[in-house]
């Protein structure tokens, strides 16, 4: 239950930064079958049934949502290493004040 509020959450909450992401491209004019269409650049033209339209708004949602979490999840990959470099640096760095106090303490 709480899974799936959290994706309700997640998907309100992030839909305006997807648009956003959406609305970074700037439009350009695709022409298909004679038929002019003023869309971002990575929006495609699609023909279904005969009828000839710009890729609909939820799949192209989905599609800026995808590129949005593999960014994301190359951004927690890079989080996750930094981490453990970051630990295994504490351990190296206890590792070193123990033979410091070693070669301090008097014999």
């Amino acid at each position: 239950m709480n899974k799936i509020f959290i994706g309700v959450f997640l998907f309100i909450s992030l839909t305006p930064l997807v648009i956003c992401v959406a609305g970074e491209d700037e439009p350009v004019v695709k022409t298909v079958d004679g038929l002019r269409f003023e869309v971002p650049e990575d929006r495609p033209i699609e023909k279904k049934h005969g009828i000839v339209a710009p890729m609909e708004l939820d799949k192209y949602v989905a599609f800026k949502f995808s590129k949005v979490e593999k960014r994301l999840d190359k951004i927690e990959d890079f989080i996750n290493k930094a981490e453990e470099d970051l630990r295994l640096l504490k351990e190296d760095m206890e590792s070193l004040k123990k033979k410091e106090n070693t070669l301090k303490s008097p014999k």
